[in-house]
């Protein structure tokens, strides 16, 4: 063989190389788009911590990762790099600043895998059959997701996933059915704008019954943060069509008419099947502050710990580790009975005080240029642009459902809201060929790619681990198998040490076995680590009760009650302490703050009795 052939074997080799490397890039976004939904199973609300995170994670990396080193140009041009490449950046260095940095790094990854699929989308779609491929990816999955969000609706879930519920408030695999709502409300324009804008019967009849399937759902979901943002959404979406052609708009007027009265009929007929459904309609507004008491109290907090880290915030994912500290003087003293079984919340039940609690004004004021860039690009073609109508309905809808609840804390709508941004600047720089590969980027850029992907995807696989032993601790600590389910938490201890509710968890199922001395440890080093958890003083000041070491359980209950003022159960234990050390008159008033707080209370009302009958002569 010939120096001139090694040559061109050599280069075919290159090429096959970096076009596999291309397709597995484009695999990977299809991937995201098709599976990334119903890529797991859950019955809490799990969902938002665990494998689609992971699953998120890993995909999105591997796919700018191929697309790096294969030497296709991974991104986009014009208005949105800048702000895309700073935001990514930025919440891989904030870490560094949280009050725990695995949990900052594990938000940070997530932040990184939406910007990935953003550079990605921007990339691969510039091609209409590709831009297809992804659409008809996206409608068959959430097609089948909805359906099975109504077969959880009608009470014959076979995985029992709602079974909280009643069968009354689907959830299908987005883990609660606030997720589910805010999910189907960002896809809700897609399926409207699509049904105005097809030209005929045959075209419109399909995408009419998808926008009466997905609101329905959204309907039965009971999420009236939705339901805001979807009147919004489509009334914004009929405005602007209006006003790019109102000649056009009034030929619609039949099919129109149409929609409006399948609306009406459909939730007429949902709410009389269902009394709850009917009952939060008529109370759109809760008139009782006692329902919105604790989401005023998150968002509150959440304030507290902006104005204490104003610059870097307490750290992606943090939220929960900081809400502890702040949560006694943010709840309101008439509503303290709504708290008297409330552990540390994750969430501020908002997704821009968390963002700017967790973040500060770096991680806030960077995702805020994003979002500015990407809404600048679309509006100027919005008047003759049907998927620039498409995109900006849709975040209009996740925008305000945004302000109540937390549709950017799942990986699914996450990569809806990150790939939305992707098409933002597709519409920016339209494209209509194919892009070629060029000739590639600089030498060192390859490594750099490949040590990238292999590093996050070791990270998702570890948190991967630490997920599925969780799991399976949750599953026998449920059936009282005390010794595998310590087994399995310490494993899940081991692979993600940083991980507060697996130490925890871990310190529980010691003290059940019997194994005090390290159960008071580790309890005790979960309360130095985070002096605001209010589960932990309770729980170690518990290990001490049945250590006898009376004297020293009675601060970590007084700590706790001062953490949440209506920790009943903190009351109780407290009054039980109180008894032990024969201070009767002391318990007696305790016992009586934990009835008071809590009437069903059996250790509350029996501690009750005993400490008045001891203080009888």
């Amino acid at each position: 063989m010939t120096a001139r052939a090694l040559v061109i074997e050599a280069e075919e080799l290159t090429l096959f190389s970096r076009r596999v490397m291309a397709k597995l890039s484009w695999l990977c976004l299809l991937t995201l788009a098709g599976i990334l939904p119903i890529v797991f199973w859950t019955r809490t609300d799990d969902t938002v911590r665990t494998a689609q995170w992971i699953f998120f994670w890993t995909v999105a990396a591997v796919g700018l990762g191929a697309g790096w080193v294969s030497g296709l140009r991974v991104g986009c041009a014009g208005p949105l790099r800048v702000p895309l490449l700073a935001y990514g950046t930025a919440v891989l260095l904030l870490p560094a600043a949280a009050f725990r940095f695995s949990t900052g790094l594990a938000d940070g990854l997530g932040v990184a895998a939406g910007v990935a699929s953003a550079l990605l989308a921007a990339w691969w779609l510039r091609d209409p059959k590709r831009f297809r491929a992804f659409a008809t990816a996206l409608l068959l999955v959430h097609l089948a997701v909805s359906f099975y969000g109504f077969i959880q609706y009608m009470g014959a879930d076979p995985m029992r996933w709602a079974y909280q519920y009643g069968g009354m408030r689907p959830f299908a695999t987005l883990g609660n059915p606030n997720f589910l709502a805010g999910h189907f409300a960002t896809l809700l324009p897609w399926a409207a704008v699509m049904f105005l804008a097809a030209p005929g019967p045959v075209s419109k009849i399909p995408w009419l019954l998808v926008t009466m399937v997905w609101a329905l759902l959204v309907l039965v979901a009971q999420t009236r943060g939705a339901w805001i943002a979807v009147g919004v959404s489509m009334a914004w979406i009929g405005w602007r069509t209006w006003s790019g052609g109102r000649e056009w708009f009034a030929a619609q007027r039949s099919w129109l008419a149409a929609f409006v009265v399948l609306v009406i009929l459909i939730a007429v007929g949902a709410s009389a099947r269902n009394p709850e459904l009917s009952a939060r309609i008529a109370d759109f507004v809760p008139h009782d502050f006692g329902q919105i008491a604790k989401r005023y109290t998150a968002a509150r907090a959440a304030l507290f710990m902006w104005r204490d880290r104003p610059v870097t915030g307490f750290g992606g994912g943090c939220f929960k580790h900081g809400f502890g500290k702040y949560m006694a003087k943010a709840m309101p003293p008439e509503e303290i009975r709504q708290f008297m079984h409330t552990y540390s919340e994750e969430y501020a039940h908002c997704d821009y005080l968390q963002l700017i609690a967790e973040t500060g004004v770096i991680g806030f004021g960077l995702f805020a240029w994003v979002l500015v860039c990407a809404v600048r690009l679309l509006l100027l073609r919005t008047r003759d642009d049907w998927a620039a109508r498409i995109l900006l309905g849709g975040g209009i809808a996740l925008g305000i459902h945004a302000a109540f609840n937390l549709p950017l804390h799942i990986g699914p709508t996450t990569f809806l809201c990150w790939a939305g941004i992707g098409l933002a600047a597709v519409l920016s720089s339209p494209r209509t060929e194919t892009p070629v590969a060029w000739a590639g980027p600089a030498a060192w850029s390859r490594p750099v790619a490949l040590i990238a992907v292999i590093t996050v995807g070791t990270l998702a696989v570890l948190q991967f681990a630490a997920s599925a032993y969780s799991r399976v601790g949750m599953d026998y600590r449920n059936v009282g198998d005390w010794r595998i389910s310590l087994a399995a938490y310490e494993r899940g201890l081991r692979v993600n040490w940083d991980d507060r509710r697996e130490a925890f968890y871990v310190a529980s199922m010691r003290g059940q076995i019997g194994d005090l001395d390290t159960a008071a440890r580790m309890f005790e080093l979960e309360i130095r680590r985070n002096p605001y958890y209010m589960d932990g003083f309770t729980n170690y000041g518990s290990v001490l009760g049945m250590q006898k070491r009376i004297k020293e359980a009675e601060a970590p209950f007084r700590r706790a009650i001062e953490l949440n003022p209506a920790y009943a159960d903190a009351f109780a234990n407290l009054g039980v302490a109180l008894l032990e050390l024969g201070r009767f008159p002391e318990a007696e008033s305790v016992f009586q703050q934990a009835v008071a707080l809590d009437p069903t209370s059996a250790q509350g009302r029996q501690g009750l009795e005993l400490a008045r009958a001891r203080r009888r002569p």
